[in-house]
């Protein structure tokens, strides 16, 4: 990496992108440095979202920070009870 923006000459832009290349590499070379891995989501189907907010009631606000299975649970509560 260090080499290809070597070539492209002595601008500002290539110094600053070397600069910053040797900046990353000393930290990439850190052996406790690992990449924070986020849970995968389980996001709620746009057609539940729809029949949460539209159909059950349920605040958009709050079906937003559901997951998937959540919202399902919601929804299968509000067809069997109506809650």
């Amino acid at each position: 990496m260090t080499d290809r923006v070597a070539a492209g000459g002595q601008s500002p832009t290539t110094l600053a992108l070397t600069e910053v290349i040797r900046i990353l590499g000393r930290h990439a070379r850190r052996d406790d440095l690992q990449p924070a891995v986020e849970p995968p989501r389980d996001p709620v189907p746009g057609w539940l979202r729809d029949r949460l907010i539209h159909t059950a009631g349920v605040d958009a606000e709050a079906v937003d920070t559901m997951t998937g299975a959540q919202a399902m649970e919601r929804w299968e509560r509000f067809m069997t009870t109506g809650e």
